[in-house]
C-alpha cells in the first residue's frame, strides 16, 4: 500500500500564502516511516527553524497516522493532531 504525504507551510513573516513543503509517496507505510518523512521534511526549512511553529498535524484515522501524532508531539510539544475520520 502506498501512502502519499503532503507538508503544507505557511510563515507570515515571509508570505501570506500557505505553499506546498514536501510530498512522497512511501512505499510501506507504518508510524516510524510517516515521522521520518514529516521531520526530514521539516529540515528544509532550515537547522534553526521552530519546532513550536509546528501546530496542527492532519491526517487519516488509520491506526498508525493516530500513533504517529501522539509521537510527534514528544519531538513538538505544541502540536495538536486532528484524525479524519469517515
Amino acid at each position: 500500500m502506498q501512502q502519499t504525504l503532503w507538508v503544507l507551510h505557511q510563515d507570515k513573516d515571509i508570505s501570506p500564502k500557505m505553499y506546498l513543503l514536501y510530498i512522497d509517496c512511501l512505499e510501506r507505510t507504518n508510524h516510524s516511516t510517516i515521522i521520518r518523512a514529516f521531520v526530514d521534511s521539516m529540515q528544509l526549512l532550515g537547522p534553526d527553524y521552530e519546532k513550536s511553529k509546528v501546530i496542527l498535524y492532519v491526517t487519516d484515522a488509520a491506526p498508525y497516522m493516530v500513533k504517529s501524532g501522539k509521537t510527534l508531539k514528544v519531538w513538538a510539544f505544541s502540536v495538536m493532531q486532528i484524525a479524519q475520520y469517515t
